[in-house]
């Protein structure tokens, strides 16, 4: 007769209530002992249900089940189970017994040494990392049982055990698996170049969390980076500040600079040839170099598309917009609404190009010689002035004279009804003003 094999176990947990879903294959009458005995013994069972709780010492009626389906309802539940399970179907029903019920199963005086049993727990924190809290003392010290289950949740973190986080073989392990918690570890863990380089071959950004004395170490500082260029701003202020140092960090990633130190990235000697290189070094220098506006002038003077890169406060600043678009047309696009609200910057662009005018404040669009000017190159851009023009009988003129189509379909009607507009239509009276050529 078959027993049980090794590192199987058998287990009674209290408090369920089954459902149809339950196949149930034989009944017995036995004493709980007995039922231990047949089910070691029986093939194809995973175990039995019975009314009562796991201590009685009388016999009861033994369900012999193939498959279970049940609710763990703690001191509610009428029935008892008894699990056989082992390491060839990783303990499956006890461990999903546990989950199910959140570990209440185990509070019972007779299922508390399964809290000991290490290969039961590595099953279940593999399922289910913070199912460690249900795990004994000693298991929780256990490395090989903590690393499986912070490689299952983070959320085991809590219920690792203190003395772990000051093992460098545990931290060598874990680290492997997630850099940034090197946080967790002790001074003494974090001061080591060996554990700190593992931490951050696998998140550049665990440098954050490195003793401050590696924070000072190229080497570490340099392989963090090529990690995450986001390492940089962790690395210590005396490498940050260095230009030669910062500048081998931006061969690896040109946003290295966005994470250099104040002084460099406001030093125009050093940022300007930068930006001469490639104009997107631009957006990593500080916000005070960028709204500089000397700076800005000096940059649009020959790449005027780089005004993009510069802070907003340069896109109001008609005369940086008028620099930059003069040496490319691009950087016209990011003139802010203070741009189009100045009349000089807005009587620029329009001469240019009548259409501009669309994109002016109201304020400047009500300007006579502006619209004068737009109007000029083309009587479309009449929609475009402000509504108290459309409704001057001398701007509407203008228009009509080159298309009175045009000036019908952008005009207000009752500009047409106007006494000097239509004397002017009729060709009675048109004041000298009033002509275009």
């Amino acid at each position: 007769m078959a027993a049980l094999r090794q590192q199987e176990v058998v287990c009674i947990f209290a408090g369920a209530n089954t459902g149809p879903g339950t196949s149930i294959v034989d009944t017995k009458t036995v004493t709980l002992t007995e039922g231990k005995h047949a089910l070691a013994t029986m093939v194809g069972f995973e175990g039995f249900v019975f009314t009562g709780l796991p201590e009685t010492e009388d016999s009861v009626e033994a369900r012999f089940f193939s498959k279970l389906q049940c609710e763990w309802a703690s001191a509610r539940g009428r029935e008892s189970v008894c699990f056989r399970a082992g390491p060839s179907d990783g303990f499956h029903p006890v461990v999903e017994a546990i989950l199910d019920s959140d570990g209440v199963v185990l509070n019972h005086k007779g299922a508390q040494w399964l809290r000991g049993h290490r290969e039961l727990v590595l099953a279940l924190v593999s399922r289910r990392g913070s199912s460690l809290r249900h795990a004994s003392d000693a298991l929780r010290e256990d490395r090989d049982v903590a690393l499986a289950a912070m490689a299952e949740s983070d959320e085991a973190l809590p219920y690792v055990a203190q003395q772990l986080w000051q093992n460098p073989d545990f931290a060598l392990a874990l680290l492997k698996q997630n850099g940034l918690l090197l946080q967790h570890f002790s001074d003494s863990l974090r001061a080591l170049p060996e554990v700190v380089m593992t931490a951050i071959q696998q998140n550049g950004t665990a440098l954050e969390h490195a003793a401050k004395k590696l924070r000072g170490d190229p080497k570490l500082v340099t392989v963090a980076v090529q990690k995450r260029v986001e390492a940089f701003e962790y690395a210590a202020d005396k490498l940050r500040e260095d230009r030669q140092f910062v500048t081998q960090m931006m061969k690896i990633n040109p946003a290295a600079l966005r994470h250099a130190s104040d002084e460099v990235r406001s030093d125009p000697k050093f940022v300007l040839p930068l930006v001469r290189h490639d104009e997107s070094f631009l957006q990593f220098a500080s916000d005070e170099l960028r709204r500089d506006r000397e700076f800005i002038l000096e940059v649009v003077e020959s790449q005027g598309d780089a005004v993009r890169h510069a802070h907003h406060a340069m896109w109001e600043d008609g005369e940086v917009i008028l620099a930059a678009g003069k040496q490319d047309k691009r950087a016209m696009r990011h003139a802010g609404k203070a741009a189009w609200n100045n009349r000089d910057f807005v009587l620029t662009m329009v001469r240019e190009n009548w259409r501009e005018l669309r994109h002016a404040s109201e304020e400047v669009k009500a300007d006579r010689e502006i619209a004068r000017i737009a109007i000029l190159q083309s009587p479309e851009a009449l929609q475009f002035v402000a509504e108290s023009l459309k409704e001057d009988p001398e701007v509407v003129y203008w228009v009509y004279q080159q298309n009175e189509e045009v000036a019908v379909r952008h005009a207000r009607p009752n500009v047409f009804t106007e006494r000097e507009f239509a004397l002017a239509a009729a060709g009675v009276q048109v004041p000298e003003e009033w002509l275009l050529s």
